[in-house]
């Protein structure tokens, strides 16, 4: 099997085994502040999260036998996981800073 090119690799468990999250995209638009007219589109005013991920070993090869295994509610528990792992590096970088 080919190694993930994910550059974000989360570790996490399915089922007790160990495995990593490759989180491939993530694109976070916050709800449109400002007026319904002024915003650029209809999705844009509630604002939306997309990710795109894949699951790997340990090792960070592709894992096509753990993905067969999932379920909904465990696709939607690593959704959940890619969205509190952004915020928290969101909150580290602006509660931090850069420097």
């Amino acid at each position: 099997m080919p190694k993930s090119t994910a550059r974000i690799m989360i570790p996490y468990h399915i089922n007790g085994l160990p495995c990593k999250i490759g989180v491939l995209s993530y694109t976070k638009v916050d709800p449109w502040r400002g007026s319904v007219y002024s915003c650029p589109s209809d999705a844009d005013y509630y604002g939306y999260t997309e990710t795109e991920w894949e699951l790997t070993d340990r090792k960070g090869y592709m894992a096509p036998w753990i993905e067969k295994k999932l379920t909904q509610r465990m696709k939607d528990e690593i959704e959940t996981e890619i969205l509190e792992y952004f915020d928290r590096q969101r909150k580290e970088y602006y509660d931090e800073g850069p420097y």
